[in-house]
């Protein structure tokens, strides 16, 4: 998946998956990936925000709402 743009939708869906199983570190992870390959992809910047939150970093996940409305998401 290293470097392949159309894996985009893969890093975010493992990020989400990561997510709802409790592993946040690992879907931060993904979301990094993600957002490397396409740096305007919106449901990165959300799941990014949710793996901040369920890690009580809550300015980080702040943040990411910030960046996604930014970009128009």
């Amino acid at each position: 998946m290293a470097s392949d743009p159309y894996y985009v939708v893969t890093y975010d869906h493992r990020a989400f998956m990561y997510n709802k199983t409790g592993r946040p570190e690992l879907a931060l992870t993904d979301c990094e990936a993600a957002l490397a390959l396409s740096p305007h992809y919106v449901p990165s910047y959300l799941n990014k925000g949710t793996a901040y939150e369920k890690l009580g970093l809550y300015q980080e996940a702040i943040g990411r709402e910030s960046e996604c409305s930014a970009i128009g998401g």
